[in-house]
């Protein structure tokens, strides 16, 4: 896949089991426009390669959804934050490894966005940060993931503070998985995501799925789906 489609404000390329998807508006910060959104639902929707890396052009990951749009006709902002939840859906639905590479500001919905893949690389100088709050809009499509993810008060600092972390404090936190020098972030999560296409598809994918459909099953619960899991597995290479 590179590019066969009319995007716009995203880029896709697709080499040896790996597709880099990348957020292409630099001009704006990536910010997520309605546009940009419905052409990355899009191209999640389409993605077939064992890895998924999701990167972005320009100084900045993302900005998240556009200062306007908190003050646009309701039907616009309505189809922005669908967009946005539709756009988590597909990320978190992925059957192979998603990986972030962030740089710059990754702020509310971006921040959001990176932080659902499977591993966040993080350039040294990144920040992330979710500042919807102090613009009067409740962040509450970011904390229905966060405030799982996240320590209860980590998660309540990052929100009602608005305040950006390092990239540092965030992989203390966990929202972040890596942090490499500025430089080396495309190169560091390019290798990366070669080396895990290399994993079995179909064992990968029964992996992600347990891990999804297991999040809310207790201990016993799990250990049960697990092992159904495994059986099938494997019967299917018999």
């Amino acid at each position: 896949m590179n590019n066969h489609f009319p995007y716009q404000k995203i880029r896709i390329q697709q080499e040896n089991n790996v597709t880099v998807l990348t957020l292409a508006d630099p001009d704006t910060h990536n910010a997520l426009s309605n546009e940009l959104l419905g052409e990355l639902c899009d191209a999640l929707s389409r993605v077939s390669s064992t890895v998924l890396l999701l990167n972005a052009e320009g100084d900045h990951f993302s900005i998240g959804r556009p200062p306007q749009s908190y003050s646009a006709a309701p039907e616009t902002w309505m189809k922005g934050y669908y967009l946005v939840m539709r756009a988590n859906e597909l990320l978190m639905g992925f059957p192979g490894v998603t990986i972030a590479a962030v740089q710059g500001h990754a702020r509310g919905a971006g921040c959001s966005l990176a932080g659902r893949c499977d591993l966040v690389l993080a350039a040294e100088t990144a920040t992330f940060s979710f500042p919807e709050l102090r613009a009067g809009v409740p962040p509450v499509i970011v904390a229905s993931y966060y405030s799982r993810k996240l320590p209860w008060h980590a998660f309540l600092r990052l929100a009602l503070t608005g305040q950006e972390v390092s990239a540092a404090e965030a992989c203390r936190l966990a929202l972040v998985t890596e942090v490499v020098p500025d430089h080396e972030l495309f190169q560091r999560a390019r290798e990366l995501a070669d080396d895990l296409a290399k994993i079995d598809a179909g064992a990968l994918a029964t992996l992600k799925h347990f891990l999804l459909s297991s999040e809310s099953a207790s201990t016993p619960q799990a250990n049960r789906l697990a092992y159904a899991a495994l059986l099938e597995t494997l019967a299917s290479r018999v």
